[in-house]
């Protein structure tokens, strides 16, 4: 099974132990952020209601710009291993603190929550691809990175489908995945310092050589490289608008799920298994659909497909309101 994986993803021998566990890294984070994010959402829109989410979408987008800075900071200053496993068990000690403040009563725990969990997200992925740009060189990220990518999508569908099992099929109450994904993180932590440690005795970790070293240093300078280059503006530009249009989107969705799944154990099922479920499509997109699509429209046409789809779904949501638009 090893050797046909490494085949589709083009693995040398010698890289495939290490990128088949982080892989497994990357299932592992992508499990405990898609054991919360049903949580986050249900807790939320039962207890707040669908028309307070303009509010938390404006306190999570304040919250994270600094988090997100202080983060990036901390990569500059620290190296890898210990800015990882510290922020790690921060965050578990995090979500033991959420889980028992669950009990309080008071709208600012779920406005709390909802935010965490947003950098949750956004702190777990960023370690993950600090470590993955320490272990592999720049060649060796043309082939790697697809899997790693992959196993993202292979933990959101566990995850998804996990909460949905725990809830509906177990009766789990919801506040109580927070200790689960709590529980997985720090599985995921431990196997991160594994990976360092046999990283370490193959003697691989960090820049393989002095050109991976300078694109590591130039990385840091972000904001002269955007001022620099029309070509990075356009692209930021781009991921503003994308931004922008998914906060929409995403208000529009949860509006209407919550009025089909009034119950707060209803929302948390059906949240769970719609993203397991909608990272099955994701999966089959990037592995069948999207190579294909790429040889026979280009990149252009490519990547015309995602707004194009979003633009049917908006007119469906005119025509027809409802989960199936």
């Amino acid at each position: 099974m090893g050797r046909f994986l490494a085949s589709i993803f083009d693995l040398r021998r010698e890289e495939r132990t290490l990128a088949f566990l982080m892989a497994l890294y990357h299932v592992l984070l992508l499990v405990s952020l898609y054991l919360l994010k049903p949580v986050r959402d249900s807790l939320f829109l039962s207890s707040r209601g669908a028309a307070e989410l303009p509010f938390v979408f404006l306190l999570t987008t304040a919250v994270v710009v600094p988090v997100a800075y202080f983060h990036t900071r901390a990569s500059r200053r620290t190296s890898v291993g210990p800015l990882i496993d510290g922020v790690s068990i921060a965050l578990v000690l995090s979500l033991v603190g959420l889980w028992g403040l669950l009990s309080v009563e008071g709208e600012w725990v779920t406005y709390l929550l909802y935010a965490w969990v947003s950098i949750y997200g956004l702190v777990v992925t960023s370690q993950f691809w600090l470590m993955a740009n320490a272990l592999f060189t720049a060649s060796q990220s043309k082939r790697i990175f697809t899997l790693l990518s992959a196993g993202a999508i292979v933990g959101a569908i566990l995850g998804g489908e996990v909460t949905g099992l725990l809830v509906d099929g177990l009766g789990m109450a919801s506040e109580n995945l927070l200790l689960g994904a709590g529980g997985v993180l720090l599985g995921a932590t431990a196997l991160a310092r594994g990976i360092r440690r046999y990283d370490r005795q193959k003697e691989r970790l960090g820049p393989a050589d002095g050109e991976d070293a300078a694109e590591v240093k130039e990385a840091a300078g972000a904001l002269p490289i955007i001022r620099e280059s029309r070509h990075v503006q356009l692209i930021v530009g781009i991921l503003t608008i994308m931004v922008v249009v998914t906060t929409m989107v995403d208000y529009q969705f949860k509006t209407v799920a919550a009025q089909a799944f009034p119950s707060e154990g209803g929302l948390t099922t059906f949240m769970g298994h719609f993203y397991g479920r909608v990272s099955v499509i994701a999966l089959l997109v990037q592995m069948i659909v999207a190579p294909r699509l790429m040889r026979v429209v280009g990149i252009g046409g490519a990547l015309s497909l995602l707004p194009s789809m979003l633009a049917l779904g908006a007119v469906g949501m005119i025509l027809m309101p409802g989960l199936v638009a």
